[in-house]
């Protein structure tokens, strides 16, 4: 049973002929998408997609003349309903952030599963947002990253040091030694980290300590 009432019509940015012949191929079989055009670089494809007016862009970001992220603002500017869907084999979260910055409406992986792309499609043209799962790891490793990084900021210089030693598995009467502070000093300090970072026990300590690499593993 058709998922929607008319045909979701779908333009190709790509390059790569082989590419553009394979993805045709497979969407074609499915009976909501219509191919209304491609092109194989930037300018040509703002020309064709303003004529063909379609509803979802597979947007390539590597394109011999204007890069993706380039022309997918001019686009959306000439045709603010069209849905913009990334298909590239970048998988760095830079470049997903500029395509969404840029107006796209999802980002998917060239070596992604044929089910993500066609789900982004019908996602996308629903007006929602749309990423494979190649990608969403990439977003929530930057993410958690980030949040560590933000976490490790808050920390005063006397925090990481001791923060390190706890991660290292030393007791607070061997920290306490080491720095020539009392055990109570100690505890203060650990109580703070742990408040600070919400962190629970050694191997909570030592995980963030690796993340940061604040200690080395062998």
């Amino acid at each position: 049973m058709s998922k929607v009432k008319k045909k979701i019509k779908i333009f190709l940015v790509d390059d790569h002929p082989l590419v553009k012949i394979g993805l045709k191929s497979e969407l074609k079989k499915n009976k909501d998408f219509l191919i209304c055009g491609d092109a194989a670089n930037g300018k040509s494809a703002v020309l064709k997609i303003l004529r063909s007016k379609p509803d979802v862009i597979l947007m390539d970001i590597s394109l011999p003349d204007v890069n993706g992220m380039e022309i997918t603002p001019h686009i959306l500017k000439k045709l603010p309903g069209v849905k913009v869907l990334t298909l590239t084999m970048q998988n760095n979260i830079n470049y997903i952030e500029e395509m969404m910055k840029m107006g796209a409406s999802g980002y998917v992986l060239k070596d992604s599963p044929l089910d993500d792309l066609i789900e982004g499609i019908y996602e996308v043209q629903e007006g929602n947002k749309y990423f494979c799962s190649g990608s969403q790891l990439i977003i929530n490793k930057e993410t958690n990253k980030r949040k560590v990084t933000q976490n490790q900021e808050i920390l005063t210089t006397r925090e990481k040091q001791i923060l390190t030693h706890i991660a290292q598995g030393e007791s607070n009467k061997d920290i306490a030694d080491k720095l020539f502070l009392s055990v109570r000093t100690i505890e203060a300090h650990r109580n703070n980290i742990k408040i600070k970072l919400k962190l629970g026990t050694v191997a909570d300590f030592t995980k963030y300590a690796i993340l940061k690499n604040l200690i080395k593993v062998d």
